[in-house]
């Protein structure tokens, strides 16, 4: 369960600012930014947020859907897991949810009902900007642009 007094705040800024901040409550309705010291620096365009303890430790971890700053850049999703202290880790390639796709939110629920959490993963688009073109059926599962479920197999830290 998150600090009641930590909030994460997403803004949609133009390419290049910082795209996420986190905020501890020092004193009642005061505010300070923790984001550098809490490990959540990124430059890339996010899109989407999850507050979701994906290791099942006790602690919300935070994971990030980015989308390249262009249609020919793709960047990789990000997952903070929670150090337990106030600080997190990048860890998204560790947990194989390191997704290059254009996403824009991520659910996560008991999809097979084993006890651990999957992910939902939407993607936007390929070609946002040239609606009127019809795109070929794509149904393998491959296309960028499709979403994506993820089963998690791990053990008990998570990993898939």
């Amino acid at each position: 369960m998150a600090d009641p007094g930590t909030i994460i705040i997403q803004e949609f800024f133009p390419v290049g600012s910082d795209p996420i901040r986190d905020a501890k409550n020092t004193v009642k309705n005061k505010f300070k930014d923790i984001t550098e010291e809490a490990g959540l620096v990124t430059k890339d365009w996010c899109t989407g947020v999850s507050i979701v303890d994906v290791n099942q430790d006790g602690f919300d971890d935070i994971y990030v859907c980015v989308f390249g700053k262009d249609l020919k850049q793709r960047s990789k999703n990000l997952l903070y897991i929670n150090n337990k202290n106030l600080g997190f880790r990048e860890s998204a390639s560790e947990y194989g949810l390191a997704d290059t796709g254009y996403s824009t939110q991520a659910a996560f629920f008991d999809y097979d009902k084993d006890g651990d959490l999957d992910m939902y993963l939407t993607n936007y688009l390929l070609s946002p900007n040239n609606a009127n073109v019809v795109a070929p059926r794509d149904r393998s599962g491959y296309s960028p642009a499709n979403d994506r479920l993820y089963r998690n197999d791990g053990d008990s830290t998570g990993r898939g």
